[in-house]
């Protein structure tokens, strides 16, 4: 275990890609604290990989396991502070790592297309909402059947015999934002997939996008038949607010990603053109 905790910050030290650099770059004074940001980064990554899922029992773990091995642990309120601020620093870490471990896979040619919802309140609770006010909105959740107020995740990515999928671009919009106008903006900032299928589910049935893709990504998209339905009209034009990944640093999906990269040390993994974009964090794929 201690090896794996020092693997990990000498990864994060000896990252020299100028994303991440500028990513904890200080414009201040103070550029030099005694509880360093990799140590953060470090200490914040390390929590996720045991399964802590808030930043509260990330720091009291390591204020009661790790000690000794982060003295300078600020208090509770500075180390929230620093993680917020640290926000561009985890995106640009998790597009490093997803490329370096894509380069490392090779292509399948083989993808995936698909979103879930991050509920920030369910239910009755939802029609009073404010949280995220102005990137969140309520919408009604199919397979749960349930309304929900919060923001859906859009991922694209690439699939992997007997491992699990590699991460090529996430994007995060208002939870009513159709699944198909998601994946089209997606599609048009970063062409994450090309020559192969892309497999995906009756939300994504288009005929003028599957000949799209087709013709100018040599992507044959198979998605089930759609039923007594005609075929989707959603504007190519319109747009996705805030395509984010934020919150707490790190979202749901960001933890698999790093307990996945945890597990294959040392990692330099990556996510080959993946359309992260930065603002306020929050707390789902947060600073990721």
């Amino acid at each position: 275990m201690e090896e794996k905790l020092i693997e990990l910050y000498c990864t994060i030290c000896q990252c020299n890609d100028s994303r991440f650099i500028e990513g904890k770059q200080r414009l201040s004074n103070n550029n030099c604290p005694q509880f360093s940001d990799e140590e953060l980064i470090t200490v914040y990554l390390w929590g996720k990989a045991q399964q802590l899922l808030t930043r509260k029992a990330i720091y009291n773990y390591t204020k009661s396991h790790l000690w000794a091995w982060f003295p300078a642990l600020p208090s509770y309120q500075a180390f929230c502070r620093r993680l917020n601020r640290l926000t561009p620093a985890f995106q640009a870490l998790a597009e490093i790592w997803a490329e370096d471990a894509a380069e490392k896979s090779g292509d399948t040619h083989c993808y995936a297309v698909d979103s879930c919802p991050v509920m920030a309140a369910r239910r009755s609770y939802s029609t009073g909402a404010r949280v995220g006010a102005g990137f969140c909105d309520k919408c009604y959740n199919a397979a749960r059947q349930e309304w929900y107020y919060g923001v859906k995740l859009h991922v694209f990515v690439m699939l992997r015999p007997g491992r699990l999928p590699l991460l090529r671009a996430a994007q995060i919009s208002p939870a009513s934002c159709p699944d198909l106008l998601a994946a089209k903006q997606i599609d048009r900032d970063c062409a994450p997939v090309s020559f192969g299928r892309l497999f995906a589910d009756r939300a994504y049935c288009d005929a003028d996008w599957a000949d799209s893709l087709k013709k100018c990504r040599k992507i044959q998209i198979i998605t089930p038949k759609k039923e007594n339905a005609m075929t989707s009209c959603v504007p190519a034009t319109a747009p996705i607010s805030a395509s984010v990944l934020h919150a707490s640093p790190l979202n749901p999906f960001s933890t698999g990603l790093i307990s996945n990269l945890l597990s294959r040390m040392p990692l330099a993994p990556a996510l080959s053109r993946a359309s992260f974009s930065s603002s306020s964090p929050l707390s789902l794929l947060s600073p990721f």
